[in-house]
């Protein structure tokens, strides 16, 4: 899906090698995930049942909207 990878692409670039080992495999897990699920838990429409899912969930939408914040 186009939308997510003009979402995650970014926190990849700029957050994948800030993230602890145990992070960085929840990502790498999370990026197996189904695409309409992942993006639902982007958009806030539903929350992952997985916690680690949810934390990293959080993290990219928190730098997506430092990146919303940039272009305005």
């Amino acid at each position: 899906m186009r939308e997510l990878d003009i979402i995650i692409t970014p926190f990849f670039e700029l957050n994948f090698d800030f993230l602890n080992e145990e992070e960085k495999l929840h990502f790498i897990r999370l990026l197996y995930c189904d695409d309409l699920d992942l993006f639902r838990w982007i958009i806030n429409y539903t929350k992952p049942d997985n916690h680690a899912f949810e934390k990293i969930v959080s993290m990219i939408q928190i730098q997506n909207d430092k990146r919303k914040s940039w272009v305005s």
